[in-house]
């Protein structure tokens, strides 16, 4: 028996078999289509899709009540998204800095590295009642999209000595990776699972379904209370994520930084010459007033990947940003506990300070400051397609295979009566 009586016939089958094969592609991954750019390093790792550039002005201002205060202040920089150990990692942050100053020019200006590869500038003075201490500086930053494609085939394996691996697979401040809740919990999730990639998928699960966003969270809880509460914002939802990481061997860390929102929106498709601007301050009486998006995320290292970006609570209403980074986030501090390698030092570890300099000053009740953020969106290449929604793509494919039997129905009937 002839499965195809003409020609027509089959290139209904072959119509309906491409168009099932591109919507069931589109309902597995975040994006579909032909990579506009791979790459051999690692194999079969990641594409990048959209691509902006903008110009971000930073003023950092601070002044004093009283007379006499002085003041010490480490401010983390925007740079390049790299580590000396990140080879063959996504460039998903690049930094050009346009212009840095910081007055009164007589205050003390250094420039280190930490232990976690941050770059890091120290100021440090004395603020009078009649003077005010104003930072500058203005980059050119490029974001690119970036999706990883991971495959169980391609993961190398741990080397456990590596002082890399080690350090982020230890405890830390906020990261009990020694809690026997916390171990139970992680073991019992990757019971049975034999790769790195089935592991974080299950842990990720598991917090995505089990922990509730908490917008008025203050203070950074750490992995075991946001797991004892089932509570957490980003930054919690970032420990708890990168702690049971932790506990099955694969190095992880916190990353923080910003969203590029505009009036609580997702800045994504605005066109060049695009402004935003962000506030937050003290008022004279010490209030704080206005807001920036500050916001926290996880990398997560599987050797032939490298580094692998993923949003924990986005993912919760938004499964793509598993294994997934979209041109909006801009990282400006790796790590959860800062202070080791910097020079001039700190004292002891700060955990998660970000955009905000950290300060210490004499008198710090007196102390007053703001923040003034500048966004201008100079250039953009928007390349990412939509994917179907599956629901939406499972109709499609059902349809038209609908629509192909019942012409191939047709067209045999025709031959027939023509016979």
């Amino acid at each position: 028996m002839r499965l195809f009586h003409n020609r027509k016939q089959k290139l209904c089958f072959l119509y309906t078999s491409f168009l099932f094969i591109l919507v069931y592609s589109s309902t597995i991954n975040p994006v579909f289509g032909i990579d506009p750019v791979s790459f051999s390093t690692p194999s079969s790792g990641y594409s990048q899709w959209s691509t902006i550039k903008i110009q971000m002005n930073y003023e950092w201002k601070m002044w004093s009540r009283s007379d006499a205060n002085s003041v010490k202040m480490w401010i983390h920089r925007f740079s390049n998204h790299t580590h000396p150990y990140m080879t063959g990692v996504a460039p998903l942050q690049s930094v050009k800095i346009l212009s840095n100053s910081c007055d009164p020019s007589a205050t003390y200006f250094y420039d280190p590295q930490d232990d976690f590869n941050n770059t890091m500038e120290y100021v440090a003075g004395t603020l009078n009642s009649d003077s005010e201490l104003v930072y500058n500086i203005s980059y050119e930053i490029t974001l690119k999209e970036t999706l990883w494609k991971l495959r169980e085939r391609n993961e190398g394996v741990y080397d456990t000595t590596d002082p890399l691996y080690q350090n982020l697979t230890g405890a830390e401040n906020n990261l009990q990776v020694e809690n026997p809740s916390l171990i139970s919990l992680s073991n019992s999730l990757c019971e049975g699972k034999n790769s790195i990639i089935d592991k974080v998928d299950a842990i990720l699960d598991w917090i995505t379904k089990n922990i509730e966003y908490d917008e008025d969270a203050t203070v950074s809880r750490g992995a075991y209370l946001t797991y004892l509460l089932k509570l957490g914002d980003c930054s919690d939802f970032s420990t708890l994520f990168t702690t049971l990481l932790r506990i099955q061997g694969i190095p992880a860390r916190k990353v923080v930084g910003l969203v590029i929102m505009d009036d609580g929106y997702l800045a994504t498709k605005k066109e060049a010459g695009y402004q935003i601007s962000y506030y937050y301050g003290t008022t004279s009486s010490g209030e704080t007033i206005g807001t920036i998006p500050g916001h926290a995320w996880v990398e997560y290292y599987i050797p032939g990947y490298g580094f692998i970006s993923m949003d924990p609570t986005w993912s919760q209403t938004n499964p793509k940003y598993r294994n997934y980074m979209d041109y909006i986030h801009l990282p400006v501090c790796i790590g959860e506990n800062l202070g080791g390698g910097v020079q001039p030092s700190i004292e002891g570890s700060v955990v998660e300070w970000g955009f905000i300099p950290y300060i210490k000053t004499s008198n710090p009740n007196d102390i007053r400051w703001s923040l003034s953020i500048d966004i201008t969106y100079l250039e953009v290449d928007y390349k990412t397609p939509q994917s179907i929604p599956f629901h939406t793509g499972t109709f499609i494919v059902a349809c038209s295979i609908i629509i192909a039997l019942l012409s191939t129905g047709m067209i045999h009937k025709r031959s027939k009566k023509k016979d």
